[in-house]
C-alpha cells in the first residue's frame, strides 16, 4: 500500500502558495516588451496643472491662471477658456457637453457649457456649493453622475439635459479620502474603511475595514469585483464586501491614485508610476515622472483604456500632459495575463517546495535592472 500522506502535504502546500502569490511578496520587475506607448499631448506654460479632462481630441486642464484647452499633440493650439481664476479640480461629462470645476479660493463648484468650447465661448453656472476638494465623474447605465467631496461630506449630482441635480448627500464620521462610482452605488473611502452608498435609497453599508488602519486611496472595478486601494495594500472584494481568492496586493510605494488598463494596474505616487499585473499584483515596470498626478482614464471604442497623467518639472518650469496607450503587439490580453499569473504561481510554489533558487535558475521571476518603458525584452 502506497503512503500518499507526503504527496497530499505537498499538494496542500502548492495550493496555499497559489492563493498567497497575489500578495506579491516577491514583487520584482520582470523583463517585458514595451507595454505602453508614451506620448506628450501638451507641454508648456509655467503654471502647474491641477487637474485635467479629455473631450474628444482636446485636453482641458486647470491651473492657477485659468481653464485651458489644446488639441492633443499640438501644444501650440493652446487657448484660454476661462482666465483669471484658479481651477483646482475638473471633470467633463461628454454626453452632456459640460465641465464641472472647483474654482477660486472659496473652492466653489461651477458648471461650464462646452458646446462652443472650440470658439472659446463658455456658459458658466454656479452650483451653490463651496469648499469642494475633489470631483469624480461616473455613470449608471447611460446616466452620468458627478460626486463632489467637501470634508466629511460628499454630494452626488445627476446630469440631465445639460443640468446638474443633487440627488444624494452623505456624511462620514471623518474626512472623506476618495470616492468611486460603481453601477448604482458610490464607494466612499474614509479613515481606514470603505463604505457603499446606494444612490437611489441613500442606504449605507460597510464594505471593508482595514485591520491595520491603512488609509483609503482609491477603488477600482476589476472583473466584476472591487479592488480597494489602501496606502499599503490592495484588497479585492465582492460588492457585498466578501474577500476574493486573490489575496492581498502589497505596494512598493504608497499610491495616491490607481488606474486600470486591462490587464495592468497602474499605481501613481508623486514621483513614480508602477505597472503591475492585474491578477497577481506583481510589479512589472516602474516609470519615473516629476510631480506626477493622475489626469484621466479614457476607454476607447476598441475597449482599450488610455491613461493620462500630468507632470511638472520645477527645474524647467514646464508642465506636461502625457498619455499612456496600450501597445497592440507588446501588451498582454486578459487571458494571457491569467496564464502568466498561473505560471508565476506554480513556479514559485515549486521553487519553495523543492528548495531551489528560481531566480538563480533563470526562472520566470528573475529580476531585471532596467525599468525604462522603451527597453526591449531580453532575448
Amino acid at each position: 500500500m502506497v503512503d500518499r500522506g507526503g504527496d497530499a502535504a505537498k499538494e496542500q502546500a502548492i495550493l496555499k502558495q497559489l492563493s498567497q502569490t497575489a500578495s506579491a511578496q516577491t514583487s520584482r520587475p520582470r523583463a517585458v516588451a514595451k507595454i505602453f506607448e508614451v506620448s506628450t499631448e501638451y507641454a508648456g506654460g509655467a503654471a502647474r496643472i491641477h487637474s485635467m479632462a479629455v473631450l474628444g481630441d482636446q485636453v482641458l486642464f486647470g491651473t492657477d491662471e485659468g481653464l485651458f484647452a489644446a488639441t492633443m499633440g499640438e501644444s501650440a493650439s493652446l487657448r484660454t477658456l476661462v482666465g483669471g481664476l484658479e481651477i483646482l479640480s475638473l471633470v467633463v461629462v461628454e454626453a452632456a457637453m459640460v465641465a464641472v470645476a472647483v474654482v477660486g479660493k472659496k473652492e466653489e463648484l461651477m458648471m461650464y457649457g462646452l458646446t462652443n468650447a472650440r470658439a472659446g465661448a463658455l456658459s458658466a453656472t454656479p452650483l451653490g456649493v463651496r469648499k469642494v476638494s475633489k470631483l469624480v465623474v461616473g455613470e449608471s447605465g447611460r446616466t452620468p453622475f458627478v460626486a463632489a467631496i467637501s470634508g466629511r461630506t460628499v454630494k452626488v449630482f445627476r446630469c440631465e439635459n445639460g443640468r446638474l441635480a443633487e440627488i444624494a448627500e452623505h456624511q462620514s464620521p471623518a474626512p472623506i479620502e476618495c470616492v468611486r462610482f460603481y453601477r448604482a452605488f458610490l464607494i466612499v473611502g474614509w479613515r481606514a474603511q470603505f463604505d457603499l452608498l446606494e444612490l437611489e435609497t441613500s442606504a449605507v453599508s460597510t464594505l471593508y475595514v482595514s485591520p491595520a488602519g491603512a488609509v483609503p486611496r482609491d477603488a477600482l472595478v476589476t472583473d466584476r469585483q472591487l479592488l480597494l486601494v489602501f496606502s499599503d495594500e490592495g484588497v479585492t472584494v465582492s460588492i457585498a464586501g466578501a474577500p476574493a481568492d486573490r489575496g492581498t496586493m502589497r505596494w512598493t510605494v504608497s499610491p495616491s491614485a490607481m488606474a486600470l488598463s486591462t490587464p495592468y494596474l497602474l499605481g501613481l505616487s508623486s514621483e513614480a508610476l508602477e505597472v503591475r499585473n492585474q491578477i497577481t499584483g506583481r510589479l512589472i515596470q516602474t516609470l519615473a515622472f516629476p510631480a506626477l498626478s493622475l489626469g484621466a482614464c479614457v476607454r476607447g471604442d476598441d475597449g482599450k483604456t488610455t491613461i493620462y497623467i500630468t507632470t511638472y518639472d520645477a527645474a524647467t518650469a514646464q508642465a506636461r500632459i502625457v498619455s499612456l496607450s496600450p501597445v497592440e503587439s507588446g501588451g498582454l490580453t486578459s487571458e494571457r495575463a491569467a496564464i502568466a499569473a498561473a505560471m508565476d504561481a506554480i513556479a514559485a510554489a515549486a521553487a519553495e517546495l523543492d528548495g531551489f533558487d528560481l531566480a538563480a535558475a533563470g526562472g520566470l521571476m528573475a529580476p531585471v535592472a532596467a525599468t525604462d518603458p522603451e527597453a526591449p525584452a531580453d532575448d
